[in-house]
């Protein structure tokens, strides 16, 4: 299925990787998230209850329950690196994505959240936190042979770089056309948190330019910046403003480190191993 970074508010100093799915025939977008197990829509009759309207107006839209099938049993909240929690009773329905589609996909529906409500495709394992909800891959390994559509509980992300990037999602594989030679692969040291150890972060080409990090990593893709403890702050800063192309001018806004696009292609490469 097709990926891209987008605001999803325009006031948004940042853009997250966001999907199109077809949910019972509903248009419906969804934040892209390697780093959680949850997939779930916002519920356009709790939404519009306080926001008249307001799925027309919300980036990832709503997902409107049919009355006749929809129960609104027991509710769960979920809770987020950043705090943001959300709040969502089960549902099920027919998920499409891309050319395919699968029936009786089980999913949540926001009916609560403690910031500006969003919907997500869940990408990680199961884990203990989040039994018994079971994660949208397995949902589709968990199919009779006969309907099943992916055979392997993996997935790749590809971005492409440019004015407006854009990217595939491939659930249950790869596609080999998108890199030369053979994949490394990194060890994963924390299975239930699919975080790696980052030993090294090298900051353009010169060798001198390396930091030692001994740090675990998470590969997120449902944030959109690369965070790191405040330790590395000067050197890190330093190095891409000065190890370059040419030098650059990054300024601090709210916590965020920013320069301006035309100094994009000077910054140096960032290397972690």
């Amino acid at each position: 299925m097709t990926i891209s970074p987008q605001k999803t508010t325009a006031s948004a100093n940042s853009a997250q990787l966001l999907a199109s799915l077809k949910v019972d025939g509903q248009d419906v977008t969804v934040l892209v998230d390697t780093a959680s197990p949850f997939t779930f829509f916002v519920e356009k009759q709790w939404y519009e209850r306080t926001h008249a309207g307001g799925c027309a107006e919300l980036k990832y839209k709503c997902y409107d329950c049919p009355s006749s099938s929809c129960s609104k049993g027991p509710t769960k909240t979920y809770e987020f690196f950043d705090g943001l929690q959300v709040t969502v009773f089960q549902h099920s329905g027919t998920a499409g994505f891309g050319t395919a589609s699968a029936d009786g996909i089980d999913f949540g529906l926001v009916v609560g959240c403690n910031r500006r409500p969003f919907a997500a495709l869940g990408l990680s394992p199961p884990s203990d936190k989040s039994r018994p909800n079971v994660p949208f891959i397995y949902q589709l390994l968990a199919k009779p042979k006969s309907q099943r559509l992916i055979e392997r509980s993996v997935f790749s992300v590809y971005l492409n770089a440019g004015k407006d990037p854009s990217g595939e999602l491939i659930l249950g594989g790869e596609d080999k056309s998108k890199y030369t030679g053979p994949l490394r692969y990194v060890r994963v040291v924390k299975k239930e948190e699919q975080s790696i150890m980052v030993t090294d972060l090298g900051i353009g080409h010169d060798c001198k330019n390396r930091i030692k990090v001994l740090q675990v990593g998470y590969l997120d893709t449902g944030t959109n910046v690369i965070a790191m403890p405040d330790k590395f702050k000067t050197p890190v800063l330093q190095l891409l403003r000065t190890a370059g192309k040419k030098p650059v001018t990054i300024t601090e806004n709210a916590g965020f480190y920013e320069l301006s696009c035309g100094d994009i292609e000077n910054l140096p490469p960032l290397i972690f191993s």
